[in-house]
């Protein structure tokens, strides 16, 4: 039996993106109208104007314009009494829409519990039990708290038989979970495997296996209620929302936003690991995954509470907000929205591992392995559906240990993998090629 606390204070955190915002929309003196963005702005506008009109390249008007502004009174003064009370100000407000205050208080208790039935020489069997409370809080900063702590649970049990045949040559697992949720229906997963063994010392392994999970969405899918100006992220397990697609910042075809389901997963992999010789070791693997209900984010316009806005509504908002930032009034009931949900069709991963280990000596042992992960999007019919597979196609690791005078041990390693899209709520953006180095002596 297990049991344990986490609990999360946030103490003096702000976002440092919220507060370089606000700082540049303040405005530059008490009941003035002119924010230091639009002053910088409007300067460096005119200025550019000015040199172009002059008969200055585009390239020479961008330097004449930044040369202006950079020089002038066009922005606070990091270094000044004004800046640094106006930065105390906004890292001290967590009003949302207008400071950068986060105070998150949240705390998950959970306990689970489990006992090992042996039956029989060649059979045992585990049951288990789980429980999970979360206790969100963060005063209408990041969930949607508004009122007292979000309160969420997950409960499941699970059981798993495994019995060995043939001299324990062949040995089979048959595993399954019930699971319950507060926002979800109750979910089934099974999960069968089987090893078999062969040679004299049973060096050749093959296995092949199969399972269905359930994936149930974070907290933040759930309950997340934030706002970074140019996207209100909220969660989904309401009553889905309805809106309009975004086409060049406006609104587009209707769209219908599904309230958020648990993510299916069905998965079957095959693989060999076998030592090849006394020094050589092989491991090789398959997997191809099918994830139906895929958890990922979309874009939208539309109302905080879920409705689609009507033509006056979208005529309103427009009027008063700027063709450069529509949808963005911190107030407003119209906005850009972005919320969780689930892609209506299927969509397939694969991907394949193999590794080789060779002992030279107690001194000296090489190691190098390459993986292969693929998002299959040719069913993806959503060209704006974010799926956050977050994976880099290719990544391969090579390296070296081992014990040298009797008592000095070693390891060097280099991983490397492909640049790909990561994704988060917050932003997504290209990952570079990324590598690490490693090294031991004990």
């Amino acid at each position: 039996m297990r049991g344990q606390s986490v609990q999360d204070f946030g103490k003096n955190s702000y976002d440092l993106n919220l507060l370089g915002s606000f700082i540049q929309n303040a405005p530059i003196a008490t009941g003035a109208g002119t924010t230091y963005a639009q002053r910088y702005f409007g300067a460096y506008l005119n200025e550019y104007g000015v040199s172009r009109a002059k008969g200055q390249s585009d390239e020479q008007a961008q330097q004449s314009a930044l040369a202006l502004v950079s020089q002038g009174p066009y922005q606070l003064d990091p270094n000044s009494a004004d800046f640094r009370n106006l930065r105390s100000q906004i890292i001290g407000n967590a009003t949302p829409g207008r400071g950068a205050r986060l105070n998150p208080s949240s705390l998950l208790n959970e306990g689970n519990a489990q006992y090992n039935f042996r039956l029989a020489e060649t059979a045992d069997l585990i049951v288990g039990a789980a429980y999970r409370k979360f206790r969100l809080g963060s005063g209408g900063n990041l969930f949607s708290d508004t009122e007292d702590r979000v309160q969420n649970h997950e409960l499941g049990g699970y059981a798993q038989l495994t019995k060995k045949w043939l001299d324990e040559r062949v040995k089979v697992a048959l595993a399954g979970r019930v699971d319950d949720f507060k926002n979800f229906k109750p979910a089934f997963s099974p999960r069968a495997s089987v090893v078999y063994s062969v040679g004299d010392a049973r060096q050749h392994n093959f296995r092949a296996s199969f399972g269905r999970a359930f994936r149930s969405p974070t907290q933040l899918d759930q309950y997340i209620q934030l706002d970074v100006k140019q996207v209100l992220l909220l969660g989904n397990v309401g009553n889905g929302f309805q809106g309009y697609r975004i086409t060049n910042g406006r609104p587009g075809e209707e769209l219908d936003v599904a309230t958020l389901k648990l993510e299916r997963l069905s998965s079957y992999e095959v693989g060999y690991k076998g030592a090849l010789t006394d020094q050589l070791a092989f491991d090789v693997n398959y997997y191809r995954n099918y994830y139906n209900d895929f958890i990922g984010a979309v874009r939208f316009i539309g109302n905080r509470d879920g409705s689609r806005p009507t033509g006056p509504q979208l005529a309103a908002e427009a009027a008063r907000t700027t063709p450069e930032s529509p949808f963005q009034e911190a107030t407003s009931p119209t906005r850009v929205l972005q919320v969780w949900t689930n892609a209506n069709q299927e969509v397939r991963t694969q991907g394949a591992a193999v590794s080789l280990t060779y002992a030279f000596a107690p001194f000296l042992k090489v190691a190098a392995n390459y993986t292969l992960n693929v998002q299959d999007r040719t069913d993806v019919s959503d060209a704006d559906f974010q799926t956050y597979f977050n994976t880099p196609k290719h990544k391969y690791n090579v390296g070296a240990s081992g014990t040298a005078l009797t008592h000095l041990s070693y390891a060097l390693n280099y991983r490397w993998a492909q640049g790909h899209e990561y994704g988060t709520p917050f932003a997504v953006g290209q990952l570079a090629d990324y590598s690490v180095t490693d090294a031991y002596v004990g």
